[in-house]
């Protein structure tokens, strides 16, 4: 619906109530315009300091979305102080690291890399690779939810020895299937 308006003594818009609240705009709020065809076209923007421009990448955006899922379905850990957090941060990272490092040697010695002439390749090849495997542990999560495969803990300590349990067992697994 097209609405008139007046500009005003100092050159200033006053846009009505109706589009005002479609869009969302309030004192404050700043707009881009353009010119486009004879025509001025504003546009909401949102402005980001650069110091929190981290913040709204898609990869940090992923995990906040990753860290809400974790909170939601009670997958945290506690701690009695903020020592105990950072060893277990450690812990973790050494762990992972090692895990992408063992990986990474079966890669070399059963000789199943690739090599390419254009990195842009390699680098689709890795997003869709990790697509897959995050689609698939999310497909293995789902599962365990609906079949009310999971199980709660008073004690975070026995939560950590089952996983630990578990994780052995998917890494022999694993080398079975390597060899």
């Amino acid at each position: 619906m097209a609405e008139l308006i007046q500009v005003g003594k100092q050159l200033e818009l006053t846009l009505p109530r109706s589009v005002r609240e479609e869009l969302g705009i309030r004192e404050g709020v700043f707009l881009e315009v353009q010119v486009r065809n004879g025509e001025a076209v504003l546009r909401p923007q949102k402005i980001t300091d650069k110091g929190q421009g981290w913040f709204w990448t898609a990869g940090w955006q992923q995990s906040e979305k990753e860290a809400e899922a974790d909170i939601k379905s009670s997958r945290l850990q506690r701690f009695a102080d903020p020592s105990k957090a950072v060893n277990f941060l450690k812990k973790e990272s050494k762990r992972k690291s090692a895990k992408n490092n063992k990986e990474a040697e079966a890669d070399i010695k059963g000789n199943r890399l690739q090599k390419f002439a254009d990195p842009s390749k390699a680098v689709n090849i890795l997003k869709k690779e990790s697509t897959r495997k995050l689609a698939k542990n999310n497909k293995e999560a789902e599962a365990d939810v609906k079949g009310n495969r999971l199980q709660k803990f008073a004690d975070p300590s026995k939560a950590v020895n089952i996983l630990k349990k578990e994780s052995k067992k998917k890494s022999a697994k694993n080398k079975k299937e390597v060899k």
